[in-house]
């Protein structure tokens, strides 16, 4: 038994999971960073911020949010990337190494972005979306707006504008109430629902 927890304490918790089936090799993982990048839509910040992501070796898969790129320039800059990229006006999904499968990529709006891929035989549906900050185009995207779920393995992420724990809040100004956090709440919860 004592064993058994020194092991445990020295192993990352993906790693002691499933005991039966034994520690995941770490190639098979899985790592996804995500960012709010701020506008990528000059030269400069573009190069400083691709040469920072590039220099997370250990990191999948980014997936970027407020990118501010212009449609005339999304083709040039998919092909600044140097491996497979998928760019909106507002998100983007970079992958990070040639060890995937790209199988299909779409969007429904330019602020998320869907994207099914292999990676080690097994499949997966990653979404990203950048929900806008100000409260009225945030309630009109929402209303718009559910993830794309798939029967794949779903993964979203994102910039979703909204707090959704006010116990969490850094002000010294009360918060509002704000509609969008209970629309997202519900969106999220029934997303879970779906998947369980």
């Amino acid at each position: 038994i004592m064993a058994e927890k020194t092991l445990m304490t020295l192993l990352p918790p993906q790693m002691y999971l499933r005991p039966e089936l034994g520690p995941d090799p770490p190639s098979m993982s899985l790592k996804i960073g995500t960012l709010n990048v701020k506008g990528l839509a000059t030269p400069s910040k573009f190069t400083t911020s691709a040469n920072l992501l590039k220099s997370y070796k250990d990191i999948n898969i980014f997936t970027l949010q407020e990118t501010n790129i212009s449609s005339n320039n999304l083709s040039f800059t998919t092909k600044k990337w140097p491996f497979p990229s998928f760019w909106t006006p507002h998100v983007a999904i970079l992958f990070n190494s040639h060890l995937f499968n790209v199988t299909n990529s779409f969007s429904t709006s330019s602020r998320n972005l869907i994207v099914d891929f292999e990676f080690h035989s097994v499949s997966y549906r990653l979404e990203t979306v950048y929900i806008p900050p100000d409260r009225q185009r945030r309630s009109l995207f929402l209303s718009s707006w559910s993830p794309s779920v798939s029967e794949n393995n779903f993964i979203l992420t994102g910039d979703f504008n909204v707090n959704m724990h006010p116990q969490n809040r850094v002000s010294s100004v009360p918060p509002r109430g704000d509609s969008t956090a209970v629309h997202l709440s519900n969106i999220l919860s029934s997303l879970v629902d779906t998947q369980t």
